[in-house]
């Protein structure tokens, strides 16, 4: 009788959360990371953040474990990122789990340039310079450069946001919708002309089907009446405009429903 031979069965990995946050900072703790910790438990996604554990230069086996068992990692890459030897940590293992496990890796860009993290240029070579001659400074750096390749986001301009604002502008021309720009620590001039940091950013899209229909939404936003922080000075006195301002057209819209509605009846 002939032995039949046996197949070892692959045990699939336990998933004990969906997203692992990658991170380094108090500011980007309490702001962005805050932010998106409520959006993801608003659509019941369970995040992992290390947040309340002392960190020391290698993180942890349990850590370790727990990136391994996450469906998806998020690095939230910003510059300060690269100095922390406990994020390279992260980011080695998590890039591991992509190559090994085939998890799910989105960088986020937040405020630095997605080329700086990919060729370790700028502040993420500056920050990476103390570690030459590490033994693990080759596998830091192809880390970084395949994260960089990911699919993700780009905090200071995203397509996801280039569509949306099209889609606002044509709403406004389509329905009559109110439009209200803000600019936020950015020159008005720099969104109608896409100069500066707007430019910038946009060079990576040149050659992209929709990129005319982009910058004629930036120019036509731009010269809208709108509001500026740099003139408001405090953020709170912007929020406090915004909200004014929002009422006020809301106000005036109301009452001009209210009269159109009024004058149709009395036609009648």
């Amino acid at each position: 009788m002939a032995s039949s031979s046996s197949i070892i069965p692959i045990t699939p990995i336990q998933r004990k959360y969906d997203v692992f946050i990658s991170f380094r900072g108090r500011h980007i703790r309490d702001n962005f990371l805050s932010h998106l910790r409520s959006a993801l438990f608003g659509e019941k996604i369970v995040s992992f953040a290390e947040d309340n554990i002392r960190r020391g230069d290698d993180i942890s086996k349990s850590l370790r474990r727990t990136i391994k068992e996450s469906q998806i990692s998020i690095i939230i890459f910003s510059k300060k990122y690269p100095s922390s030897r406990w994020c390279l940590g992260e980011l080695e293992k998590i890039m591991k789990c992509n190559k090994k496990n085939g998890q799910f890796v989105i960088p986020v860009f937040l405020k630095v340039k997605p080329t700086d993290v990919e060729n370790q240029t700028g502040c993420f070579g500056q920050a990476l310079a103390q570690y030459e001659g590490h033994p693990k400074i080759q596998i830091w750096r192809a880390a970084f450069t395949k994260a960089a390749n990911l699919a993700g986001w780009d905090s200071e301009v995203t397509r996801w946001c280039l569509d949306e604002l099209v889609r606002i502008m044509e709403c406004r021309k389509e329905n009559g919708q109110i439009v209200i720009p803000v600019f936020y620590k950015v020159d008005p001039s720099h969104v109608r002309k896409q100069s500066g940091p707007f430019g910038q950013a946009l060079a990576q899209y040149e050659g992209h089907p929709r990129i005319h229909k982009w910058r004629d939404a930036l120019t036509e936003t731009a010269n809208l009446s709108g509001w500026d922080l740099r003139v408001t000075g405090h953020e709170a006195t912007l929020i406090e405009s915004i909200v004014a301002d929002a009422l006020g057209k809301l106000s005036d819209t109301s009452s001009s429903r209210n009269y159109s509605k009024a004058y149709t009846q009395d036609r009648k």
